[in-house]
């Protein structure tokens, strides 16, 4: 056992019989420097740490306590913590940093810390976050004032903890951050943000405009354009503002927008509010922007309308600036979006024609699923397809496309095709199909589709047996192969399998162990090494292949997964371990197995 498996016992292990059972066999590793200094962080780390395993570690294996076993186990158990703290010499004690500390889980544990620890351990960037109202109140009356920043209140605002946000601001006066409302504003938290708004007197900034609208907050849009004027806001310390002369250059946040080309840049801001309202088709607020006076498109906005809707507010409200035709050369992107409201409307609407403005791509865009889109296509334009609309599509369209198109396929389609595509393809196209057919990935009706091709097409009637097992990307269709073929297994070499290996070479033991016999004529090295490099050890000992394990490969399978199932399996093969496996040994920190393999 290694230290990696070390850390992983520990840090699972939740009885003290199953610890002792595990110390007795590895004393030497437990009783290592490494382990001395990381063992107890290892179990604290443990969902449910055992305060006797605890108690072991400490006064028989002589661990430490350091920070983050402290920051471990603050969490899980209050006991464990107050015996480690109790139990501390002053050495640890000096050594210890709490600045990764987020909370104090309850009072109590808020008391022992406080009191053991020195004000000068806390480094408190973040340390109340993630604390209730209670711990928070109670550190208040004890005045702990060094516990306090602007981070507190804002943590507690972006999660919605309006409760504990009044207490702090009624009761403290650290604040909260500049960008506090913006973030409010992300998470759409509504009232949190009137009260920080109408209460507080940090800035908010045009990123508040632009994260509600972003995530559709549009309650918060509204609010923000409402009661503007009754705040000054700042410029985001990302943002980029515009100086006296118009000029591009990064601001600081603590420049009001005052100082600033102002209508310049708010225009700015309504530009991208406009912008996300029109992408999310809410005509609804482009209205609200319209009649406040925020409607804003910037030069090169794109007028991709998403919705018939946004086209009529448009044609009602922006005679001037916009224009109905603007939108055929969109034509591409609405087949691709499947958009049949808008391509409908640009073939009834405008004075474009759809010949006018399709190429070939949009006949195969419209074959990937999309029926009535490629039928009212297919009827009203003359643009021609590509053998990829067919490839790709479903029964309905390929049946379509075969009844009313000259484009044809290729073998692309009856290779992927469900077996109702395969059938209808067989039965009334030539393309066929090539070997890829038998690599289909799902596995539902595999055995039906390989059972069609191998009963009707010709395709695989030429082929070599090993062929079918190259593509096999399953089980079932493996499983197929060997009831079909079971005299030809012959065929079947393990490189063949790498996509199943594993549960093909436990059907094969099962079911042909004459074939996995026939592999060791050629040796297993290339077998072994690839089983090892893949972490498949259980199924070593399952084929009882250790026997056929070199010093090469026992060195990689030790080194990587040291547990006790690689040691075992290299005691029961046939190698003879050298000096150069035992230098090996001692590389890797594995001085207690060193013997086991004298």
């Amino acid at each position: 056992m290694g230290y990696h498996t070390l850390e992983s016992l520990l840090a699972s292990i939740e009885d003290f019989s199953s610890y002792i059972n595990v110390y007795q066999h590895y004393k030497t590793l437990f009783h290592s420097d490494i382990s001395k200094d990381k063992s107890l962080e290892y179990h604290a780390c443990n969902k449910k740490p055992n305060i006797e395993i605890v108690k072991h570690l400490r006064n028989v294996i002589g661990c430490k306590v350091n920070s983050d076993v402290i920051l471990q186990i603050i969490d899980t158990d209050k006991d464990i913590l107050k015996y480690l703290i109790d139990g501390m010499t002053s050495d640890e004690l000096s050594q210890i940093k709490l600045d990764r500390l987020y909370k104090f889980p309850d009072i109590e544990t808020a008391n022992l810390m406080i009191n053991t620890f020195p004000s000068t351990k806390f480094i408190f960037n973040q340390h109340l976050n993630h604390s209730s109202l209670e711990v928070i109140q109670h550190l208040h009356q004890l005045q702990r004032d060094e516990m306090f920043n602007t981070d507190s209140m804002h943590y507690k605002a972006s999660i919605g903890d309006m409760e504990t946000v009044k207490f702090l601001h009624y009761n403290r006066n650290e604040g909260c951050q500049f960008y506090t409302l913006d973030d409010v504003a992300t998470n759409g938290e509504l009232e949190m943000f009137k009260f920080l708004f109408e209460n507080r007197k940090e800035p908010y900034s045009q990123k508040s405009l632009i994260n509600a609208a972003t995530n559709k907050h549009w309650n918060i849009v509204k609010y923000i354009y409402n009661n503007y004027s009754k705040r000054d806001p700042y410029i985001n310390i990302y943002s980029v503002g515009f100086d006296k002369n118009n000029s591009r250059k990064e601001t600081k946040r603590s420049v009001k927008l005052s100082t600033y080309n102002y209508p310049a840049f708010q225009d700015s801001v309504n530009s991208e509010v406009t912008r996300y309202a029109f992408e999310q088709s809410n005509v609804e607020m482009l209205e609200f922007l319209f009649n406040h006076g925020k409607l804003s498109f910037g030069l090169g906005f794109e007028f991709m309308c998403p919705s018939v809707e946004v086209v009529n507010f448009l044609k009602k409200n922006m005679k001037l600036f916009f224009n109905e035709d603007i939108l055929a050369k969109y034509i591409i992107k609405y087949v691709s979006d499947n958009n049949m409201e808008m391509i409908e409307y640009i073939y009834n609407s405008t004075n474009y024609k759809l010949n006018e403005i399709c190429d070939p791509g949009v006949m195969d865009n419209a074959s990937y699923g999309n029926l009535k889109l490629l039928k009212f296509l297919h009827y009203n334009t003359n643009q021609r397809c590509s053998t990829r609309a067919m490839d790709h599509g479903s029964l309905e369209v390929v049946k379509f496309l075969h009844e009313n198109r000259s484009e044809g396929c290729t073998t692309y389609a009856m290779d992927n095709g469900s077996l109702e595509v395969v059938k209808f393809l067989h039965e009334n196209r030539s393309e066929g199909c090539s070997i890829k057919a038998l690599g289909k990935s799902d596995e539902s009706k595999y055995k039906e589709v390989l059972q069609y091709l191998l009963t009707n097409r010709p395709e695989f009637k030429n082929y070599k047996p090993n062929y079918y097992i190259r593509y096999c990307q399953n089980l079932e269709s493996f499983k197929f192969y060997f009831h079909q073929i079971h005299n030809q297994t012959s065929h079947c070499e393990w490189e063949n399998l790498i996509p199943i290996l594993p549960s093909a070479l436990r059907y094969l033991f099962q079911y042909y162990p004459k074939v996995l016999e026939g592999w060791s004529n050629y040796g297993y090295d290339q077998l072994l090494s690839h089983l090892v490099n893949r972490g498949f050890i259980k199924l070593i000992q399952l084929l009882n292949l250790q026997n056929y394990l070199s010093i090469e490969t026992s060195f990689y399978l030790l080194k990587n997964f040291p547990t006790t199932l690689a040691v075992q399996l290299i005691k029961s093969s046939k190698i003879q371990p050298n000096q150069e496996f035992h230098k090996m040994l001692r590389n890797e920190g594995y001085f207690h197995l060193i013997n086991l393999f004298k």
